[in-house]
């Protein structure tokens, strides 16, 4: 369980490394049983695709979906590491929906699960969790 000074020291430090973040191309993808990943499942998407493709790993971390000087909106977010060591999005969007920029999680996949566990898959920052929606399925 993530407590409330944890998780202010976690977003702190996101919202300080939000510069840091990159737009991730899409790297269109299809799945071993001829499937095509699904809108709104980076997670399951992911790690589906690391397991049937074990040269590939995961990355963690948060879509920059708003951010300016006093505020950001950071949504949780899964995309895979190549061969190449370069970050891809297999996650498919809503037609007409952007790309938004991705900041990788600082740490390991088991210091992130505790954010997603917490059940808030979107914070504004840094005024605090102004909302924060429950997440679906991992």
């Amino acid at each position: 369980m993530v407590t409330p000074e944890e998780m202010t020291t976690y977003l702190n430090a996101m919202f300080d490394r939000r510069e840091q973040s990159q737009f991730v191309a899409f790297l269109d993808v299809t799945f071993q049983d001829g499937s095509k990943p699904a809108i709104a499942r980076c997670h399951a998407n992911v790690d589906r695709w690391v397991r049937e493709n074990p040269c590939y790993e995961t990355a963690q971390g948060w879509l920059i979906i708003g951010s300016n000087d006093y505020l950001g909106l950071f949504g949780s977010h899964s995309v895979v590491r190549t061969p190449g060591r370069r970050l891809a999005d297999i996650a498919p969007v809503e037609p007409g929906q952007p790309r938004v920029r991705f900041l990788e999680h600082a740490g390991t996949r088991e210091s992130y699960e505790p954010f997603l566990e917490a059940q808030f898959a979107y914070f504004t920052w840094p005024q605090g969790i102004v909302s924060a929606m429950e997440r679906g399925a991992k």
